[in-house]
């Protein structure tokens, strides 16, 4: 029988299955879009409360399920989600950070997939994103030979820079005025 499996007629997946390239990706997405709203400060030990029991709805609602024996509750500063949640906005964890100045050059697709799923869930904090990676994303391609040059090395090099770089997102405040940077290139687009 010619391509067996492929003869076998299944549902499609309700949730994301192990084996491709783009789930951390979709995770962090799905992840920050679910819970942007849960943390913040609050004045008093009631109002946490409150916010606690919001978080714990808003968790069953979307389909998650939080370890309780892993929350961290009454803090001012959170990891969550991947980052740092402070008051006045999020950054990256430092453990990140380190992992990323201490990279090796990269030496065959897999490790490339990794250090850019890596440097992917760091994508908000990473000016020209982009365009710092566009080299690297190429080799990446389907029939594309790995071929680690100058040009995939200062792309890796500007990379790790920018991640050690990486500033404070600042939360908007309703009603107060703030600026949008824009930017794009035959490359990409971005807003910070």
């Amino acid at each position: 029988m010619s391509s067996g499996f492929w003869n076998v007629p299944i549902g499609e997946f309700n949730v994301i299955p192990f084996g491709i390239k783009n789930p951390p990706a979709e995770f962090q997405r799905a992840m920050d879009a679910s819970f942007e709203e849960v943390l913040g400060t609050m004045d008093g030990e009631a109002g946490m409360l409150d916010r606690i029991e919001k978080i714990l709805w808003l968790c069953r609602a979307n389909g998650f399920y939080p370890r309780l024996d892993e929350s961290e509750w009454f803090k001012s500063e959170v990891r969550y989600l991947g980052h740092v949640t402070v008051k006045d906005g999020k950054r990256c964890q430092a453990k990140e950070i380190d992992a990323l100045k201490n990279a090796a050059a990269c030496s065959d697709k897999r490790s490339l997939q990794s250090f850019l799923g890596l440097v992917g869930c760091l994508r908000p904090f990473i000016r020209r994103f982009a365009e710092y990676t566009a080299p690297l994303f190429n080799l990446l391609k389907k029939g594309t030979v790995f071929d680690w040059g100058p040009r995939q090395a200062d792309a890796f090099k500007a990379q790790k820079e920018a991640v050690v770089e990486a500033a404070l997102l600042y939360t908007p405040e309703p009603g107060q005025p703030y600026t949008i940077e824009t930017d794009a290139s035959v490359l990409g687009i971005g807003a910070v």
